[in-house]
């Protein structure tokens, strides 16, 4: 008689998991937008960005590739190369009935390239950056998602009480890890002293990685400890997409410049692979797909020298077209934006740029559609660093960011989610 009771509740207990756990799995894909402007699109992709956000209308810096980058066309003329790496510190946790389950994975490699060529009005870019993804996740101990109900609690009292069974427990974890790689191609080209266009083409190569499992026991008498459900992941998604980057910058005078970018939707569709049969009780499957774009964005900047050649004042303004990408999750979401606005010191004779800014950062998430898998939230950002010119054509850069998210709800699963996040990045660049 034990057999069966076991198998019934084994069974009970297996599809109140896959529905609480896979299905949210299946349909989120394990969110890891580190330091996120939108729901994937991760801002952060130089050491200029991380000292200062406002990069979009600034005339300076190779990373101008990737956020200004017809303003490439006002760079000095020869060849330029920058590297950049930043060093995330991060705390990701959430709250359920008292417990905290919680990552704090930090990332230690998060690179970006750049390199031009310029001649009089003609800039031919390339660059290396990661624009969604880009570190771990590890809950250790577990999610939410995977502790039982009370409904399963009262199921195993009724079904093994006679055994002396108070209850069920459960354990497990649950790993993620999400990169992309993704190369820009493109040139700008300065039609007169004041405007120039740019054109770049950036193709992404994205995937993701999960690991995990969930047990669940018997708790109390002689059947204490005794595993009756198991369910485990193990396996990898990838897609690769190509998207157009347009660019404007007009230069009004030496004191007040502006610039445009427009980023077209990237078309990712994942293809899942799956490893030892791990499949989270058969909700995946191998040669799935899955497609979640990385959506469209404009991008709006200017700066204003308030002194000439010592101080400035900076902004950005960027907008995300969430609900015209395609994607299961972006159905929970509206269009997102950024705002941001900083300042600029030059001093020493120009050879160092101090930089102070604040970004807020708006991700679209609509009320009480964040689960253990995806929580986007909103975000209050501030950012100090300098640039040093070791010459005129040799410079470093430093940064450091601190970004604290809105704390975020959902009351139909009684789950409050927190992150914060410490952003060191450096960089050097050279001209030849």
């Amino acid at each position: 008689m034990f057999k069966i009771e076991q198998i019934l509740l084994f069974c009970m207990l297996r599809s109140y998991v896959m529905k609480k756990i896979c299905i949210l799995v299946l349909l989120s894909t394990f969110c890891l937008g580190l330091h996120s402007s939108s729901i994937d699109y991760r801002g952060n992709q130089s050491a200029d960005y991380i000292r200062n956000f406002c990069r979009l209308g600034t005339l300076y810096g190779l990373d101008l590739i990737n956020y200004s980058p017809a303003s490439v066309a006002f760079l000095n003329d020869g060849f330029s190369f920058s590297i950049n790496n930043q060093f995330l510190f991060k705390d990701y946790y959430m709250y359920y009935k008292e417990m905290k389950f919680g990552s704090d994975k930090p990332t230690y490699l998060l690179p970006s390239i750049y390199m031009a060529y310029k001649k009089n009005r003609l800039a031919l870019f390339a660059a290396f950056t990661v624009p969604l993804g880009g570190g771990a996740l590890n809950y250790d101990d577990s999610l939410p998602m995977g502790q039982p109900s009370e409904a399963m609690q009262l199921m195993a009292k009724s079904k093994f009480g006679k055994y002396g069974v108070t209850g069920i427990k459960s354990d497990g974890y649950l790993h993620g890890n999400s990169y992309s790689g993704a190369i820009t191609l493109g040139s700008a080209y300065r039609l007169n002293k004041k405007l120039s266009l740019s054109l770049s083409l950036r193709y992404i190569d994205s995937w993701r990685k999960y690991k995990g499992d969930n047990n669940i026991y018997l708790e109390g008498g002689s059947l204490n400890n005794k595993k009756i459900s198991y369910v485990g992941m193990d396996g990898e998604e990838e897609a690769r997409g190509i998207g157009l980057i347009f660019g404007l910058n007009y230069s009004f005078n030496d004191r007040f410049n502006i610039a445009l970018r427009y980023e077209t939707k990237t078309k990712l569709k994942y293809e899942m692979a799956i490893k030892d049969n791990k499949t989270f009780g058969g909700l995946y499957s191998d040669g799935q797909k899955i497609r979640r774009d990385l959506p469209a964005m404009f991008s709006f900047g200017f700066n204003y020298f308030i002194i000439p050649e010592k101080l400035s004042f900076l902004s950005n303004f960027s907008l995300y077209f969430i609900e015209s990408a395609t994607g299961n999750t972006y159905m929970n979401y509206d269009n997102g934006y950024d705002l941001a606005f900083g300042f600029e010191y030059f001093l020493l004779s120009q050879k160092m740029i101090l930089s102070f800014s604040y970004l807020r950062s708006n991700v679209g998430a609509k009320k009480n559609s964040f689960t253990d898998l995806e929580y986007s939230l909103d975000n209050n950002n501030l950012s100090f660093g300098c640039r040093y010119y070791f010459t005129q054509k040799s410079a470093m850069i430093l940064g450091l960011a601190y970004s604290k998210y809105d704390r975020g709800f959902n009351k139909d699963l009684t789950i409050e989610f927190n992150k914060e996040v410490i952003t060191l990045a450096i960089g050097f660049e050279i001209n030849l």
